[in-house]
């Protein structure tokens, strides 16, 4: 895909400061974000009464469940592409600002940047930490429980404010508290790195500089960028760290996205009961994984999802290491994955949907 220009950085620009990896680093991450999300291939659900009709004749509580995690899903997937609109657009203010030498821009919107990203870590660690507990419950009160648990922190997220009374808005959370307890164990120095950008934000000496050069009365309005290099490459440095962080969690974020999925469509399954939901299935396959005629069919599984998860189980128990997996045939309602291993080809079959 070609990147539009508001996606690229002027080569002038790039020959300016010592700085190509972020300035890579940020144009890859917009052209990701242009070409492709995994998540973007979940779609939200609908009609939810529809789908779950039979799911609560069969089961009551497993049909108030099945409705939880559909409405989880929407306002996970919600969240999904409100973060990725925000931090596109963080990046594509960075490439203006350097393109135009407007140094402020790029420092404000490098510490917003590891706001965002503050943010992100906190809705993953969450996410992560009550999937976790709920994995292997079979009791409705407490599933109910942790998913309303999970429910409360979405709407945290996106509802927080300090200013708007709206009816449904809530308290926001402090940023520094979300830098400091989710970002300081994971990037080195990172809270110095926000009080600096920091300063070149705020109505003070370091915005300033970014704009002008000299002494009070006696200096120039956009001096030459030879005065102001060594910031710039300073504030491009710590943006080029947090970016290569971002691009992990932005596919963690997208795995979980896929699991609340996962857990859905297995609710959704005729066979899933309350006491199964969320209890991993075992280990019974029938084939060897020789042959696409003899390719490992997972027996318990009930979702494409569980197939490809068990897949990897398998070869763990196994010991055998995977290099590549790739789709070897499609037939009729199945999908054949094949992993290149040590030990040669190993064939599963997954159903399609």
């Amino acid at each position: 895909m070609i990147k539009s220009q508001e996606e690229k950085i002027k080569e002038e620009v790039k020959q300016k400061y010592r700085t190509k990896v972020t300035f890579d680093l940020i144009e890859n991450f917009l052209e990701k974000q242009s070409q492709f999300s995994s998540i973007k291939k979940i779609s939200f659900e609908k009609e939810l009464k529809e789908k779950t009709k039979d799911i609560f004749a069969k089961e009551r509580e497993l049909g108030i469940i099945a409705i939880s995690l559909c409405r989880l899903k929407n306002q996970y997937l919600f969240l999904n592409r409100v973060i990725e609109t925000k931090l596109f657009y963080l990046m594509q203010s960075m490439i203006f600002g350097l393109n135009n030498d407007n140094h402020l821009l790029l420092a404000l919107s490098s510490r917003s940047l590891i706001e965002h990203v503050a943010s992100l870590v906190y809705l993953i660690e969450w996410t992560r930490k009550i999937l976790e507990k709920t994995k292997g419950s079979t009791e409705y009160k407490s599933i109910n429980e942790n998913l309303k648990e999970l429910y409360t922190i979405y709407r945290k997220i996106f509802y927080g404010t300090r200013f708007f009374k709206n009816e449904g808005l809530v308290e926001a959370m402090n940023v520094l508290t979300l830098i400091d307890k989710y970002l300081s164990s994971e990037i080195r120095d990172i809270r110095k790195y926000y009080d600096y950008l920091s300063d070149f934000v705020h109505p003070n000496f370091g915005s300033n500089v970014l704009v002008s050069s000299g002494a009070l009365g006696e200096g120039i309005i956009d001096p030459p960028i030879e005065e102001k290099k060594e910031i710039v490459e300073n504030i491009l440095r710590i943006t080029g760290i947090i970016i290569k962080y971002l691009n992990i969690k932005v596919w963690e974020f997208a795995l979980l996205g896929i699991m609340i999925d996962n857990y859905l469509q297995k609710a959704l399954h005729p066979q899933t009961t309350l006491s199964t939901l969320f209890v991993e299935p075992p280990l019974e396959y029938i084939g060897d994984g020789s042959t696409k005629e003899t390719a490992i069919f997972f027996t318990k599984a009930t979702t494409k999802m569980e197939h490809i998860m068990m897949q990897y189980e398998f070869m763990r128990q196994k010991r055998i290491k995977s290099t590549m997996r790739y789709i070897g045939a499609l037939e009729d309602d199945y999908i054949y994955d094949v992993h290149k291993t040590s030990r040669g080809e190993v064939w599963f079959k997954v159903p399609k949907e």
